[in-house]
């Protein structure tokens, strides 16, 4: 059965304290907003919904943007993405706060690609054929299956990939796309924070704590 209705749902997962950052990333702001309502701001071009995963919400009381906590504490982003299918029961577009490089033109043809397909995820590869877990739409009928792979123990959305019906885009295609595969750069450290900023300077970012 196709998935006649186009995903319009984008869910960015914020919180956790980076260890390579050595402070919670969804506490930076850029242009003044934190990092997930930033990235809402552009996504929200694209969908109509977008839904936040933070295990602490008051740090988005004043964004209109819906925000939920994880349903199963502790579980990385398989516990993240659980959260938002079992509380929405739709498709949704995948993405992470500390993702600030937000390519439209990549999103809408993936979203137009998820629209004609049969498949449970739609998702990336790169130029050595490693799964991109972030960027990716995941069908909400992975929904129980992906509860059963954490209650076994699993965390990691790439290893979740394998066990169910997953299609890849090829570096090649996204190349055709994308700016030098930026839209799966993580913020990860204070060097990536800075060549973010280097690449944009008409932004500032803070880190609150």
């Amino acid at each position: 059965m196709y998935n006649e209705d186009l995903c319009k749902t984008a869910v960015i997962l914020a919180g956790g304290k980076s260890r390579r950052a050595g402070f919670d990333k969804q506490q930076l702001l850029i242009k003044g907003m934190p990092a997930a309502v930033y990235i809402g701001k552009i996504l929200e071009v694209i969908f109509p919904e977008i839904l936040i995963i933070s295990n602490t919400p008051e740090l988005y009381t004043d964004w209109d943007f819906q925000v939920i906590s994880d349903t199963l504490r502790n579980n990385g982003p398989a516990g993240g993405l659980y959260s938002a299918l079992n509380y929405l029961g739709k498709p949704v577009f995948l993405t992470a706060c500390d993702m600030p490089y937000v390519s439209p033109q990549f999103i809408r043809f993936i979203v137009n690609k998820f629209s004609i397909s049969e498949i449970d995820i739609l998702s990336s590869s790169d130029s050595m054929n490693r799964p991109e877990p972030f960027n990716s739409i995941y069908s909400n009928t992975i929904t129980e299956n992906l509860l059963e792979f954490i209650e076994n123990g699993g965390r990691a959305l790439a290893a979740f990939h394998k066990t169910v019906n997953t299609e890849y885009l090829s570096y090649n295609e996204i190349n055709k796309l994308t700016n030098d595969w930026e839209v799966f750069t993580n913020l990860n450290s204070a060097e990536e924070i800075k060549e973010f900023l280097n690449k944009n300077s008409d932004i500032t970012v803070d880190n609150r704590n």
